[in-house]
């Protein structure tokens, strides 16, 4: 782990110790650290998705009966 930023943020106290019960984190920092690692994992996963379900978009275009490759072999 990198090491700590001191910064000051100002957060709402309640939204703040509502996380630290639901993330069982112990203290401020560690629930802070461990929500923004939980964020940019998910952003992330949905963003491999997202490429995902693309590719699948196109590789469906390109292997379908009716779909580009036969469209254009025929034209």
């Amino acid at each position: 782990m990198e090491s700590p930023l001191a910064t000051h943020l100002a957060l709402d106290q309640e939204r703040l110790d509502r996380a630290i019960r639901v993330i069982g984190e112990p203290n401020n920092t560690a629930a802070v650290s461990r929500a923004l690692q939980e964020c940019i994992a998910r952003r992330e996963q949905r963003r491999v998705a997202e490429l995902f379900g693309k590719l699948e978009g196109m590789l469906g275009l390109l292997t379908r009966p009716n779909g580009l490759a036969s469209r254009e072999s025929a034209g």
